[in-house]
């Protein structure tokens, strides 16, 4: 059974004007805590572990995301019965920005324009996965809605007015994954590729590498500048579990440590 979220947030008050500017970015969950109308013992967490697992199954996918309309293409029910279950409102990519998850470079369609002018539905609601903590894992969908659910919704007014500024990674993934590589054998003095022991990377995501050494697997944060590869931290010893999902067909939910479990309200 699928269950999506009414983690919601205003994407603003959109005068009637025709050239009138669409919000580029929005917000999709704050930094720590995200509190919903599920009450204040079930809030949704948005730390450092959770951006970095997002982030991974995001790049991992290698697509840019659509928002549908109202959790329809991610309701078997619903693409049945409505011809426009599965319409993209609007593309974009994900980034994570001072601890939050972002969504930027927004391309809306032509029928996401004519709706958020209409005001006929002014919020983003996402469907996602969590682990038995409430800390987010992975971001499945994202929903224009009429609902809003999250407490505190930002108004993206004054951010539309004032875009903040980003930086994309000019670097290809080989090429960070070659840095790291490079990065973590520097940490064991001997190791090359003539050594049946020598470590090497299993998964890269924002801010940490996972890599093998000696049969057993470690987790360490990392940064990335000028094609160099710098280690960050001590490296933690951690476990790898597949969960599949409610639909496995359709998606499974992979995170180090974390049983991924999907989430969201009635």
């Amino acid at each position: 059974m699928r269950v999506h979220s009414r983690l919601t947030q205003r994407l603003s008050a959109i005068d009637a004007e025709a050239d009138k500017p669409l919000p580029t970015e929005f917000r999709i969950f704050r930094k720590g805590s995200n509190p919903s109308d599920r009450g204040p013992d079930h809030p949704f967490i948005f730390d450092d572990i959770a951006a970095a697992a997002v982030m991974a199954e995001y790049t991992r996918a290698g697509n840019r995301l659509m928002m549908d309309l109202m959790h329809g293409a991610t309701d078997e029910q619903a693409i049945t019965l409505r011809a426009d279950a599965a319409d993209a409102m609007c593309w974009y990519d994900l980034e994570v920005r001072d601890g939050e998850l972002w969504g930027v470079g927004v391309e809306w369609s032509t029928e996401g324009e004519r709706r958020i002018r209409a005001r006929l539905q002014r919020f983003v609601s996402p469907t996602f996965f969590t682990d038995e903590t409430g800390r987010i894992v992975a971001l499945d969908n994202v929903a224009l809605v009429s609902r809003p659910g999250m407490f505190g919704a930002t108004d993206l007014t004054a951010m539309r007015a004032k875009p903040r500024s980003y930086i994309r990674l000019a670097a290809s993934f080989d090429a960070i994954r070659s840095a790291l590589d490079g990065a973590i054998r520097g940490m064991y003095p001997g190791s090359d590729d003539s050594c049946c022991s020598c470590p090497y990377v299993r998964d890269v995501f924002a801010a940490t590498v996972v890599y093998e050494y000696e049969g057993l697997l470690y987790q360490v944060g990392y940064s990335f500048a000028a094609d160099k590869a710098t280690i960050v931290g001590v490296p933690l010893q951690v476990e790898t579990q597949y969960v599949p999902a409610a639909e496995a067909a359709k998606l499974r939910a992979k995170s180090y440590i974390m049983k991924a479990k999907r989430n969201g309200s009635r």
